[in-house]
């Protein structure tokens, strides 16, 4: 090893062992006792986890046993020395400490979830070294079903960075290797026709919220554009504030849309008046239709919501125009990659879900075309 690094970071090799160094101010030098390969990159590592506190060893602050329990590759020496639990709770936890201080809060809280939920399904006092893909397997057996696909790749990329601090810290040899789970096709978020009629047509469900279904469904507006917006004439006027793209922009309205509205903004200010909050009267609108696809069973948690509505009309409008520039005036995107999310499915997928705005498609133009096409050249060239 070069003698720069050696100096640079306080090493010293006694014995065959490596040491980091540190002198406090008028007391004896004190020896950490590396315990991890002689390998540059492992002794980096060791070194990096005592560093930060060099500065407070110095001044006596904290004890060099204080700064040790710290270490995760630290093993206590000796017949009276008190074992490290090497169990899975011990080592998650340790992982938490440090994450605590590397990543952003919120990813953090995230990995708290992952663990909460690990410690639940997995015994907390399982050996470390017993943990391997077995357990990771039994782990997506029980999480999947209970949390959406979504929730369920994030747990499964939190255990890979902690498998990889494991690996990295020679806690465990080898890194399990298991893959992040991808569906069997693109799952449709939006509400199919016949799906649809069966929606507007629930007897239990009140008229106003059916005909808010039907608003949603014709004019692809967003949920708190139609609470929020304020009606002039038969033109909705969605405020820049209350718009997700904060700018200002008019919905026109057909009549039977406006009277929706009025009924909607009725309903809005009698809620408000008894003292409730606006984002309550909100949730409550999620709520109607979330059990009423739950009634239908179309629900599908992570996908169907009211939002599914929009997603509807997205794909319902390209059907008919064939132009994504079209659609993503109708639904007041600002950029085409916006509205290409709601429009990532096959064509053919498109005309089955919506028959009836199928007939006045493009694409059935265009299918018919080519299928002529192919028909007259077949007759030209005599092929049967």
């Amino acid at each position: 090893m070069p003698k720069q690094y050696k100096k640079a970071y306080n090493l010293k090799r006694l014995k065959n062992k490596w040491y980091y160094t540190v002198k406090p101010n008028n007391a004896k030098q004190l020896y950490f006792p590396l315990q991890t390969s002689d390998k540059l990159q492992a002794l980096d590592r060791a070194k990096q986890d005592i560093h930060p506190y060099h500065q407070f060893l110095l001044s006596g602050a904290i004890t060099k046993d204080e700064v040790l329990s710290k270490c995760i590759w630290y093993k206590p020496r000796g017949k009276t020395a008190a074992a490290k639990p090497a169990t899975l709770k011990y080592y998650l936890d340790k992982w938490l400490e440090i994450r605590k201080v590397d990543v952003r809060k919120s990813t953090y809280e995230r990995n708290i979830d992952t663990i909460r939920a690990m410690l639940k399904i997995l015994s907390p006092d399982m050996p470390i070294k017993e943990f391997n893909l077995s357990t990771i397997e039994q782990f997506k057996k029980a999480r999947h079903g209970n949390v959406t696909l979504c929730t369920l790749n994030i747990d499964l990329r939190t255990i890979k960075c902690w498998c990889s601090w494991l690996v990295d810290n020679e806690i465990i040899s080898l890194k399990p290797k298991f893959k992040i789970i991808t569906p069997d096709s693109n799952p449709a978020h939006y509400i199919k026709h016949d799906d649809f009629k069966r929606l507007i047509e629930l007897d239990s469900v009140p008229q106003i919220h059916r005909d808010l279904w039907k608003l949603y469904y014709t004019t692809g507006m967003r949920k708190s554009e139609a609470i929020d917006g304020t009606l002039n004439c038969n033109k909705l006027i969605v405020a820049g504030e209350d718009s997700k793209g904060k700018r200002h922009y008019n919905i026109s309205l057909h009549p039977w849309q406006i009277q929706v509205v009025k009924q909607l903004h009725k309903l809005r200010d009698e809620y408000l008046e008894r003292g409730y909050d606006i984002e309550n009267f909100k949730g409550n609108i999620t709520n109607v239709i979330r059990n009423a696809y739950k009634k239908l069973d179309i629900y599908k948690k992570g996908l169907t919501n009211i939002h599914s509505l929009r997603h509807s009309f997205g794909g319902r409008m390209y059907l008919v125009t064939g132009d994504i520039r079209k659609v993503k005036d109708m639904m007041r995107h600002r950029k085409e990659s916006t509205t290409n999310q709601y429009l990532d499915y096959e064509v053919d997928d498109l005309m089955r879900d919506f028959p009836a705005d199928a007939k006045h498609s493009v694409f059935k133009d265009n299918v018919n075309r080519v299928k002529q096409a192919n028909a007259d050249m077949l007759k030209e060239l005599d092929i049967n």
